[in-house]
């Protein structure tokens, strides 16, 4: 029963006999309510930092893996293409998933579904927007994601947001031009990685 229909059905009861019972029962009612509000509102907010957190922790393991691949890797090993493919061989990848981004994808994404409000208002938002960005094998759920962005695409320092990346690279996995350029490097991955 709604707290509304609640004290509609007490008003209909209040006679002159009965009126401090009443107003005791309003009163004992009001603050069993606001005591559950309290109560709710902290595991709501206690959940949604438990789930940031396990995106966040995610998130750190796969950009840990992109430095790595970065710092040992491509700044030692040239060309491109060779550090790419002593990578995949050192790391026993996928070559269509070369940062093993579809280990967690399911996970991920049922988190940011569930938490979907959480995620956006999160000051982590473009950290762990970054894991949406790289689900090229979900594009669904990239325009899905999407959807929820602020409809900025430029930030204040003038690079692109993370919905200006995040329709890059939507465009560019769908064979479209970008807008905002900033998915060259996984152009010329792709590229590179169909020729071999």
């Amino acid at each position: 029963m709604s707290q509304k229909s609640f004290i509609n059905f007490l008003e209909s009861l209040r006679t002159p006999t009965n009126q401090s019972l009443i107003e005791a029962i309003h009163q004992g009612y009001q603050a069993l309510t606001e005591s559950l509000d309290k109560e709710t509102s902290r595991n709501l907010l206690e959940n949604t930092s438990q789930v940031i957190h396990e995106l966040k922790a995610i998130n750190d393991t796969e950009q840990k893996e992109r430095n790595e691949y970065a710092n040992e890797y491509l700044a030692k090993i040239k060309p491109f293409n060779k550090a790419l493919t002593q990578w995949i061989k050192d790391k026993n990848r996928d070559p269509n998933d070369v940062f093993d981004d579809n280990k967690n994808t399911k996970k991920i994404q049922q988190l940011i579904k569930d938490n979907i409000k959480e995620v956006i208002r999160s000051k982590e938002l473009n950290e762990l927007g970054l894991m949406v960005v790289h689900m090229d094998n979900h594009p669904d759920f990239q325009k899905w994601f999407l959807q929820f962005l602020p409809p900025t695409t430029v930030d204040k320092d003038g690079s692109p947001s993370l919905r200006g990346r995040l329709e890059d690279r939507i465009n560019n996995n769908a064979g479209k031009p970008q807008q905002y350029g900033t998915q060259n490097a996984d152009a010329v991955l792709k590229s590179i990685y169909s020729k071999t």
